[in-house]
């Protein structure tokens, strides 16, 4: 990181590098600054000389062979708020990650189904009919220079049914808000998944292939699994690791990032004004219709107010949202709520659902005011 990243970074891992910035500050861009780009890592920045492996493609075959495309999509870690799982009495497995490993950001390069259509010819024809399914058909992704934690190198795989629809926006991507990609965020090429966790957006890649199951890299197949609650530690996890799928998408997800005080003479005495900004995130590209928060102390269930949305991107983007509550100004911690809404009527839940890996955590956020006296 830079001298101005490590003064404002939460540092959660100092090798391999895992840090987030504040959410205070994700939520002032409706673009997420590359200053601003959560930073995690299950091995040290490889070397990459530029090249893909499907055939061999360079950086320039790329550029020069497949129509460019560029999409907004929000990347997200899947431990996001992971330490607010851990914070429910129950410990969880992996790095305790608050609610800062999220990024909204542009994404350049070309789309992965022209690639594979260009490579093997027929594969659309050939998944559409009896001889391969959906269910089975993987594209596998490989990053060989990542010498990782776990397994040899780092790797992931999605359904090829993703990767081939024309409306899924999957992308082998070297540009970032525009800019090359940085090395520390998988340049010189990464893939871009939109709608699904960071985890299959793999970094530095090196290498395509098609498969009839998902990739065999730890990563994929021993990691990221929203496991039974009842499993709670390593040898319980074992025998679930082969029947659990792994994970795609993200849930519908809200969280504050700034409760702050707004000076207002017009309101009752004995209360004050509280102006509470956060992010907004879809599941499945199906977009957030609105973010709703709650001041009150009690009887969050039922009172509710609309906050305003101030930016929405495309389908796959983050909104951004802020409002104001009125609360009683006594000393102590006022509580804030939030939930999110998707335009298909999906509520986010009042709780999200414990697992030992910490993944997918999506209860109603909570924010808190400090009242002094």
């Amino acid at each position: 990181m830079d001298p101005a990243q490590e003064e404002l970074f939460i540092v959660r891992q100092d090798s391999p590098l895992n840090a987030e910035p504040p959410t205070s500050a994700l939520a002032e861009f409706p673009i997420t600054p590359e200053q601003l780009v959560y930073h995690r890592n299950h091995s040290d920045v490889p070397a990459h000389d530029g090249t893909l492996v499907a055939t061999t493609f360079t950086i320039d075959d790329l550029e020069r062979r497949f129509p460019k495309a560029r999409v907004e999509a929000v990347l997200q870690c899947a431990g996001l708020r992971r330490a607010e799982m851990g914070a429910t009495g129950r410990e969880v497995k992996g790095v305790p990650w608050g609610a800062g490993v999220v990024a909204n950001c542009y994404w350049g390069g070309v789309r992965l189904r022209d690639v594979l259509l260009e490579v093997f010819p027929g594969l659309e024809r050939e998944a559409n009919g009896a001889n391969r399914t959906d269910e089975h058909a993987h594209v596998c992704f490989t990053a060989r220079g990542a010498k990782c934690e776990d397994d040899a190198y780092y790797g992931a795989s999605i359904p090829l049914s993703k990767a081939l629809d024309p409306e899924g926006d999957v992308l082998v991507a070297w540009e970032m808000n525009d800019d090359d990609i940085p090395p520390v965020h998988g340049g010189p090429l990464r893939l871009v998944v939109p709608g699904y966790l960071g985890a299959r957006w793999v970094k530095w890649l090196d290498g395509i292939y098609l498969s009839n199951r998902e990739s065999p890299n730890y990563y994929q197949a021993r990691d990221y699994k929203v496991l039974p609650e009842e499993v709670e530690d390593k040898k319980q996890a074992a025998p679930w690791w082969d029947k659990v799928p792994s994970m795609t998408s993200m849930p519908l997800n809200s969280v504050i990032a700034s409760v702050t005080k707004v000076e207002d003479d017009g309101i009752p005495a004995g209360h004050l004004r509280l102006r509470v900004k956060g992010y907004a995130l879809p599941a499945l590209g199906v977009p957030v219709d609105e973010v709703q928060i709650s001041g009150l102390d009690v009887d969050a269930h039922r009172v509710w107010e609309d906050a305003r949305i101030t930016y929405q991107g495309g389908r796959w983007a983050w909104t951004l949202w802020e409002g104001e509550v009125v609360a009683r100004a006594r000393k102590g911690k006022i509580i804030v709520r939030s939930r999110a809404l998707s335009r298909t009527g999906e509520a986010q839940p009042e709780s999200g659902k414990w697992n030992l890996r910490g993944v997918a955590w999506n209860g109603w956020s909570v924010g808190e005011y400090e009242v002094d006296a």
